[in-house]
């Protein structure tokens, strides 16, 4: 006779273990696969790879989420995968699907089938000296990767690793960058918003010679250093940009530079009534001076665009209707901000600003945007009223300021733009300074 505590045993061993989950008997149902979830939720209790956030496995025809799907966009672009007969080419990253722009990089970004279709190969450069920086004469065309060369072809002085374009050294107190010489197209396109003269029309030109370009227009504290004196109306601003001082200024500034620093004075100077330099008897050009001086036209935009060719040295250009637009946060038409780069009439405050406290271009140079114009060492050339020649330009007799100034409106501050005073105009006006520059043999 089997005992009533052998019969509890045996009938405990025959009941199904469960786990109290707080429900009424009634709810209560069965996790089969033991992964936490019970039906409704999870969709398929006998797989424990099966449950409400389970990682979903692309393709493979099986709802792992519960979500009702399977898995057929993996990368969330918008295009499912060609494995289930889709046209997304890569599954695994977004930014290659149908939608996607073609650009050179050795893949079929649009997923037509044909790489790098339709779009210009990359430059390589041989990168000798292993600086990062390739020399500009030795390009080759490719939109596949070359492991032994560089993208950057700014450096001419290839057997030296320290030298290259942008990189800085300091001079008399003054920081320059190293500029690399070479070809590029000085003016803008008829159709540039902000173009108001015929004077800017677009021209080939060729620097022969590399040259120093000070990183930042002089302030007023380096001309004090050098002059004794503060022409600047906007005193008490150490590290504001010179300004209000006239183009003979200037010119004996840099000739005090270059007695600072042992280099020969590129001018000769009257001490007279009004202060008048011209290039000393010894060089046949500006260019062969080796002191301090004034930048020509071509060398000064050469270094401003930095190798770009839009309106401004971050690849913008102003939008139409943007022109005169004084309030500031002024988008252009690439996404990027001119405040970012400029101070010019819409973020200036009025008044000249700190050197130094926007972006700079491409080879680091600072304030070629705005914040005051600066002297150049030729004088205006003004167009002949011929709309068939345009290239007929004769002789002025007012010398070129370039880069705008605190209260310029946008069109003003564009890398092309050119200006004209009187040389002895600029004093008490405010929005005139100096960028030295140096020849390098």
């Amino acid at each position: 006779m089997t005992s009533v505590f052998t019969m509890g045993l045996l009938l405990s061993s025959c009941v199904t273990a469960v786990v109290d989950t707080g429900k009424t008997d009634s709810e209560h149902i069965l996790d089969l696969d033991g992964d936490g979830f019970s039906p409704p939720e999870d969709c398929d209790d006998a797989d424990p790879a099966s449950y409400p956030g389970a990682a979903e496995i692309p393709y493979d025809g099986v709802d792992q989420d519960c979500d009702g799907l399977d898995l057929t966009d993996a990368d969330a672009d918008g295009f499912d995968s060609q494995q289930v007969g889709g046209e997304d080419c890569d599954d695994q990253d977004a930014s290659i699907n149908p939608s996607a722009a073609e650009v050179c990089d050795f893949t079929d970004n649009d997923c037509d089938g044909a790489i790098d279709d339709g779009v210009e190969p990359l430059t390589w450069y041989a990168d000798k000296d292993g600086d990062g920086h390739g020399d500009p004469v030795t390009g080759v065309e490719s939109c596949e990767v070359l492991d032994d060369r560089v993208l950057d072809g700014i450096d001419c002085r290839d057997d030296d690793p320290l030298v290259y374009t942008g990189v800085v050294s300091l001079q008399g107190g003054i920081e320059m960058a190293f500029i690399c010489g070479g070809t590029f197209v000085m003016g803008s396109p008829t159709t540039e918003v902000g173009r108001e003269a015929q004077d800017e029309y677009q021209h080939e030109v060729t620097l022969s010679h590399d040259f120093y370009m000070a990183v930042y227009e002089t302030t007023q504290a380096q001309f004090v250093d050098y002059m004794g004196y503060n022409p600047s109306d906007n005193l008490g601003c150490d590290d504001c940009p010179l300004e209000s001082e006239s183009l003979g200024e200037a010119e004996y500034f840099a000739n005090a530079v270059s007695r600072g620093t042992g280099f020969d004075e590129c001018y000769v100077c009257n001490t007279g009534e009004e202060l008048e330099c011209q290039l000393g008897p010894a060089y046949s050009t500006i260019y062969d001076c080796p002191g301090f001086r004034l930048p020509t036209e071509a060398e000064w935009e050469y270094a401003a665009r930095a190798g770009t060719s839009s309106a401004f040295p971050n690849g913008g250009n102003i939008l139409v209707g943007d022109n005169n637009d004084c309030n500031g946060a002024l988008v252009l038409d690439n996404g990027a901000l001119l405040d970012d780069i400029a101070w010019y009439c819409g973020d200036s405050g009025e008044t000249t600003m700190f050197v130094g406290m926007r972006e700079p271009n491409p080879w680091g140079l600072f304030d070629i945007c705005g914040n005051v114009w600066e002297w150049t060492a030729e004088t205006y050339l003004a167009i002949l009223n011929d709309p068939l020649d345009p290239y007929n330009y004769v002789q002025g007799d007012f010398p070129v300021i370039r880069s705008g100034a605190w209260n310029s409106q946008p069109g003003r501050v564009r890398v092309a733009n050119r200006g004209n005073p009187a040389p002895s105009d600029a004093r008490g006006v405010r929005h005139v300074g100096v960028r030295l520059v140096r020849s390098i043999p």
